[in-house]
């Protein structure tokens, strides 16, 4: 924490940037982000350092993880974003995809994608630890997800894609459909 507290000095982090991180830090203390979260939290923070990931992207984590204080994302989804920006580290999933999850995380400020539809994205995102979803179906996830800044994808269509993958979550599509799913929402891209 302290080390990327300091990141705040050669403008890494901005000041706001930072008080988010201390503010979603703190709330180990009424149990909103467990023990193990808050380390994830801080292991992908400081991952700035060695260049995994870039100061926009943490900028974007820490207004996304802020976002739990006035209920647009819940403690749940949070500590699935946690859990999944952590797992850059084991090289589950890649520096580019979690700058695409990050971006799209951010999106929810400007309204590009309902605070519903981002709740999925994390929980679908974190099916990764438990094998239901595939690297590199997540990856392409992330890329498809992406792509709604740049105008390729529409909200409407991405808010469609996140609610399907998450159907796989309570047994209404298989992991298998899933993959096939991915693969052919990653085909927007090219």
């Amino acid at each position: 924490m302290f080390q990327a507290a300091y990141s705040i000095v050669d403008g890494r982090v901005g000041a706001r940037e930072l008080g988010f991180m201390f503010q979603a830090a703190y709330s180990i203390v009424d149990g909103t982000v467990g023990v193990r979260e808050l380390g994830f939290m801080f292991g992908a923070a400081y991952s700035i350092m060695d260049g995994r990931v870039g100061p926009r992207e943490l900028g974007f984590m820490f207004r996304a993880a802020y976002s739990t204080v006035d209920g647009r994302v819940g403690p749940r989804e949070l500590g699935f974003m946690f859990r999944a920006a952590y797992s850059i580290v084991d090289g589950r999933v890649g520096a580019r995809e979690l700058g695409f999850m990050f971006r799209a995380a951010y999106s929810i400020m400007d309204g590009r994608v309902g605070a519903r539809e981002l709740g999925f994205m994390f929980r679908a995102a974190y099916s990764i630890m438990d094998g239901r979803v595939g690297v590199r179906e997540l990856g392409f996830m992330f890329r498809a997800a992406y792509s709604i800044v740049e105008g390729r994808v529409g909200a409407r269509e991405l808010g469609f894609m996140f609610r399907a993958a998450y159907s796989t979550v309570d047994g209404r599509v298989g992991a298998r459909e899933l993959g096939f799913m991915f693969r052919a929402a990653y085909a927007v891209v090219e």
